[in-house]
């Protein structure tokens, strides 16, 4: 049976409001506001394409055919189903995301793949009785401009008409489990994307002028695919924001990496798991196959994260008995876990993160109307490191966001064998956007150091150290640039 699977991926408010709550909260305290945010209504086009095939001598529409459904499933019917995750989502996100289907289409026919291929009725049924068959094509992805062209979907979301796509297909149809498109394939971070999350994703859909999705689903596997297949446009869009284009396991420093976190993944004694990932729960012992059922206690703080941006707080030693030990409910679990208070953390990410995923635009276009800090030079400008001498070393700022930072403190230390040895607190002027200091001159630019005794010495420097500037990136915030050894 087909699994829709692959294996690797109401506008909130009006845009001069979220500038001005932005620019209101760059002295923002970090704990979270709870209040509830206000409800985006999604506007869905359903597209439903269901050709009637013949089947024991039964002529219906694919979807009635029971031939092709798991026996595990209850119900084959798309419009129920998208009805049931709607509810889902609704409650996952409490009460934020609204989807509404504005448009529905049941379509007759087969989809167009890239290659040109179309299925007859009576091909497709001998492909899925024998999919060797010398007839049947090894390759079948969807051609996404053409269905965009057959049913004039760009148009519609261009208008405002619709917000998102969502397909209904039968096995071997070659939806993607989600697609999306930015318009310009704009990314809101100067950071290298994984492949898989948006590169992979945007297909050959169309630039519309408005970010959107489209969601595959297929109506012989249920709604726990559609949780699976909804779960992945969840990784991808939060790897885009909260993760700064950025995915790496269990980083610390990134907080979605922090929310993802698993034992599998855990390298750090320091921390304990997170939520997990769609593939692999916090307490997952492999990456495959999904191990929604693994009775594995564990220590985790997923319910820490109602209480972002926060530090976790809340730890429990749980198995999957919290999720009802099976697919459907580790999702709804998982999902039901991501942030969603009203407001802003100190380092630009929204506490709802359900914002990214249904007002993407809107989420985004604040993010580059803070400033970004990060250090474009630390040199030593005089001395030499040996004992008895002084040393000083420069540093030039840069500021890589696209408004003016207000004036910000650097501070410097230097340490032998994690000993601290000398630390100081310098005030940098404020900087302006996409600007970076011309020399050493700046009043926090100089730092020097007299050398007593021989040995490894660590030069570290951090802007903002006390986190009181709000910027669109803080994980570039902290520099240790030189390793010096005195004889």
């Amino acid at each position: 049976m087909l699994r829709q699977c692959l294996q690797p991926a109401r506008t909130f408010a009006a845009a001069f409001l979220l500038l001005s709550s932005i620019m209101l909260s760059v002295f923002a305290p970090v704990h979270a506001d709870t209040r509830t945010p206000v409800p985006v209504t999604r506007k869905v086009a359903l597209i439903v394409q269901t050709p009637s095939v013949v089947i024991d001598g039964v002529r219906a529409p694919l979807h009635l055919q029971p031939r092709f459904h798991d026996p595990s499933q209850v119900n084959f019917d798309p419009y129920a189903l998208v009805n049931t995750l709607y509810g889902m989502l609704r409650q996952a996100s409490g009460g934020y995301a609204e989807y509404r289907t504005q448009v529905t289409v049941q379509a007759g026919e087969f989809p167009v793949a890239m290659s040109g291929f179309r299925y007859t009725a009576d091909l497709y049924v001998r492909c899925q009785m024998n999919a060797l068959h010398p007839d049947c094509p090894t390759k079948n992805d969807l051609d996404y401009a053409q269905l965009f062209k057959d049913y004039g979907l760009c148009e519609m979301i261009a208008a405002g008409q619709i917000d998102e796509v969502f397909l209904f297909g039968g096995p071997g149809f070659g939806y993607d489990e989600f697609a999306w498109k930015i318009p310009g394939d704009r990314m809101p971070y100067l950071t290298p994307t994984l492949y898989g999350i948006y590169e992979s994703r945007k297909k050959n859909l169309p630039d519309c002028g408005r970010s959107y999705i489209v969601m595959g689903f297929n109506y012989a596997v249920g709604i726990e695919n559609m949780l699976h297949s909804y779960g992945h446009r969840v990784e991808s869009a939060l790897t885009l924001t909260v993760g700064r284009g950025r995915w790496n396991a269990c980083d610390p420093t990134n907080t979605w990496d922090r929310f993802t976190c698993n034992t599998l993944s855990n390298g750090n004694e320091d921390f304990n798991a997170g939520c997990g990932t769609v593939h692999t729960p916090p307490n997952a012992t492999r990456d495959y196959p999904y191990e929604y059922d693994n009775a594995r206690y564990v220590l985790h703080d997923c319910r820490s994260w109602a209480n972002y941006p926060d530090a976790p707080t809340i730890t429990v030693r749980e198995n999957d008995d919290a999720w009802g030990g099976n697919e459907r409910g580790y999702h709804q679990w998982w999902l039901s876990a991501l942030p969603k208070n009203e407001g802003y953390t100190i380092d630009g990410n929204l506490r709802n993160w359900w914002a990214y995923l249904v007002d993407y635009d809107t989420a985004v276009s604040v993010l580059p109307l803070a400033p970004d800090l990060a250090t474009a030079e630390v040199a030593r400008l005089s001395g030499t490191p040996v004992v008895g001498q002084t040393v000083t070393w420069g540093h030039r700022a840069r500021n890589l966001g696209a408004t003016d930072s207000n004036a910000f403190d650097v501070r410097w230390t230097i340490s032998r064998d994690a000993v601290l040895l000398k630390a100081s607190t310098l005030r940098h002027a404020p900087l302006g956007a996409r600007k970076t200091d011309r020399g050493f001159g700046d009043a926090s630019a100089q730092f020097s150091y007299t050398f007593t005794q021989p040995g490894r010495y660590r030069l570290s420097i951090v802007l903002d150290p006390e986190d009181r500037l709000l910027e669109t990136d803080k994980s570039n915030n902290r520099v240790i640039r030189m390793t010096i050894d005195v004889p």
